[in-house]
């Protein structure tokens, strides 16, 4: 049972989001007048946690990985609900010590103004920037001494400038320097009075090229800044409106505020469309969506899946995505895995999961929200039936030609591992390595010729809705894999089907008979998925080998994130008892910071495990052959992945292109 002043993982995801999107000028404030910082060391802040007591941000570094500080609450929040007055208020601490301006005739009830974009020159402006631009142009031909007497240029001011071209010289010569310092007096005085105080960071993209613009145009750049503040004042006005009412119908519920906070992003995965977290949560969203009835609301869904659409399939179903809480409720969790098989009492095991079962280990994405259109019914207590899954939504996409299936309400979808998808399908190219000189992330690995007799296959301990165990089928591997969420099994299943790969799932009863039988049976089927714990993975494929059946294991899979820690030694027993070489690829977040430390503490495990088994003659070896950076996870924080390279032999090295490359 959560207690009474716990944190709902999904409210802070979207209070970080929003913060993040929404007020970044504000959290740079924040550190600025809090922790004292100056205004380019707090410059693009992301709000990273937060919790009654703190605030924590990471603030990008160029020499390095981002730094972190954290802001006191002072006195910390008594409950979670406090949030939203708490960061307005700071907000406007901030604001106010800094004397960022604000608007309006009352500055301590209006919000500042922050810019955060740049204004091309219009009409007469073009016409101003152009002309001094040519003055510039002027001087750099006369200082390159392209107007001399019998030039070109010479001949062209002599016949069409008054005085002729000795005139042009001393002119462009003579306001040289005042046009310089009327300048670069006008620049400095746009980032005083204007840019520092709306927010503009000096440095930044925004900052330079209103700095740039008004070296060159001059007072033309303050004009066109002016109207800008103007015009976002107008907005505030509108959006914010002066009484305070949450009513639909007041008069800052119009079309171009609803379109300013409309979200700007989304994702694709038919028929369904997956807005960001936070979609419709900000302006004057909430308003009108509580006021509106039912059908009204049902009417705005359809609109924009409408307008979203393509011309042959129109989208159907809209929902908005809050993230996978790290925790679910532990007596529905349990009641889901206690159903699995008969050994419910290994699904419990340190051994192949180390956290508390409350822990949201099937990655069940309780927290998204759903719009528009039938998801399906709720997610059953025990294992779902085939009833359950027929019920249910199921969504489809395209990555790297492989079609994988889900449903949304049930499973995750990481539509960020596709570059380690890629990867994998890679993996065996015959094509010679890069040149030492190219910054290479795929390294060419040729099968090993030491085991070519025997097909070739490869185990994934988390297989999801199938994420690699597709890639290492398109490679033309047989795949044995194991899962605990069973709605992920039948994602599995449908998208192998939809890819024309034979596929068995072993589940309930059937896990009670002898493991040779359960995969050679079906016609051998592809792709083969035990609906139970990867802890009786080791048992089940020594069990195989122990029937005769050859099980010649080229690669690996260990896809956990935070870690797969507790399936490392069971990979490398897996691995460690075939006749060929292999991989093993190990899944983990990681600091940046720590990436080699941690390379090289993935090499000392091998190097204990290979030593303890073997002893100091011992022929095979374990080498961390590279790590992939997959995507980042949080700020300074990498998903990795870390290619372990098993061989029998110190001959077995040279069968493989790029085996000396580690990278």
């Amino acid at each position: 049972m959560a207690s009474p002043d716990a944190i709902p993982e999904a409210a802070k995801a979207r209070t970080l989001s929003h913060m993040n999107k929404e007020h970044s000028t504000d959290l740079q404030h924040m550190l600025q007048h809090f922790n004292g910082l100056s205004a380019s060391a707090a410059a693009n802040p992301a709000l990273v946690d937060m919790d009654l007591s703190s605030l924590t941000l990471a603030v990008p570094s160029a020499q390095g990985p981002p730094t972190t500080h954290v802001i006191k609450l002072s006195p910390p929040m008594a409950k979670w609900d406090d949030r939203r007055q708490r960061l307005i208020d700071m907000t406007m601490a901030a604001r106010e010590a800094l004397g960022v301006v604000t608007t309006g005739d009352h500055a301590d009830t209006s919000a500042p103004i922050v810019v955060r974009e740049y204004r091309r020159p219009v009409g007469v402006h073009w016409v101003v920037f152009f002309a001094v631009l040519h003055y510039i142009w002027c001087v750099a031909v006369v200082r390159a001494g392209l107007v001399q007497p019998g030039s070109v240029l010479w001949d062209f001011h002599e016949r069409f400038f008054p005085g002729g071209a000795a005139a042009f010289l001393w002119l462009v010569d003579a306001i040289f320097y005042p046009v310089l310092a009327i300048h670069l007096t006008e620049a400095w005085w746009h980032d005083r009075t204007r840019l520092s105080a709306h927010g503009v960071v000096r440095g930044s993209r925004v900052w330079c090229m209103w700095i740039g613009s008004c070296l060159i145009e001059g007072a033309m750049s303050f004009k066109r800044f002016d109207a800008l503040v103007e015009e976002l004042k107008e907005k505030r006005a509108a959006g914010r409106g002066d009484s305070g009412s949450d009513s639909a119908n007041d008069s800052e519920v119009n079309h171009q505020n609803l379109i300013v906070a409309a979200p700007k992003r989304w994702v694709v995965y038919e028929p369904m469309v997956l807005l960001p977290s936070g979609s419709f949560t900000t302006g004057p969203w909430p308003a009108l969506l509580s006021s509106l009835p039912p059908e009204q609301t049902a009417s705005l869904w359809k609109c924009i899946l409408h307008a979203l659409s393509p011309s042959k399939a129109p989208l159907t179903h809209l929902a908005v995505n809050e993230g996978i809480p790290l925790h679910v409720d532990e007596s529905h969790q349990a009641s889901s895995l206690s159903s699995l098989s008969p050994l419910s009492t290994a699904l419990q095991t340190p051994k192949s999961h180390p956290q508390h079962l409350d822990e949201n280990l099937l990655r069940s994405p309780s927290g998204l929200k759903t719009l528009h259109g039938d998801f399906g019914p709720s997610s059953p207590q025990a294992q779902p039936t085939q009833a359950d899954f027929d019920a249910a939504f199921w969504v489809s996409t395209k990555q790297n030609g492989i079609t994988q299936t889900w449903a949304p309400r049930f499973t995750m979808f990481s539509r960020g591992n596709v570059k380690e998808k890629a990867r994998l399908l890679s993996f065996h190219a015959t094509h010679p390595p890069p040149p030492p000189a190219q910054d290479a992330t795929l390294v060419p690995n040729a099968i090993p010729t030491n085991s070519h007799t025997r097909p070739k296959v490869a185990v994934d301990l988390y297989a999801g809705i199938g994420y690699f165990v597709f890639s290492y089928a398109r490679l033309g591997l047989r795949v044995l894999c194991w899962e605990l969420n069973p709605w992920s099994v039948e994602g599995l299943r449908r998208g192998a089907v939809a890819n024309k790969w034979t596929v068995r799932v072993i589940q309930g009863a059937e896990l009670s008979l002898p493991t040779p039988e359960l995969v050679t049976g079906g016609a051998g089927a592809q792709i083969v998925v035990f609906l139970e714990d990867n802890a009786l993975a080791e048992d089940r494929i020594a069990e195989l080998r122990a029937s005769g059946l050859p099980l010649d294991v080229l690669h690996v899979n260990c896809g956990f994130l935070p870690t797969s820690l507790p399936t490392f030694r069971p990979a490398w027993a897996i691995q460690r008892a075939s006749e060929g070489d292999g991989w093993l690829h190990l899944h983990e977040n990681v600091g940046v910071e720590d990436i080699e430390r941690r390379r090289g503490q993935v090499q000392g495990l091998f190097d204990g495990w290979r030593k303890e088994e073997e002893g100091d003659d011992g022929t095979g070896r374990a080498v961390v052959q590279h790590v992939e950076l997959v995507k980042t996870f949080a700020p300074g924080v990498w998903h990795c992945v870390f290619d372990v390279y098993i061989t029998r032999s110190s001959s077995g090295s040279s069968n493989r292109c790029g085996a000396g490359r580690p990278t």
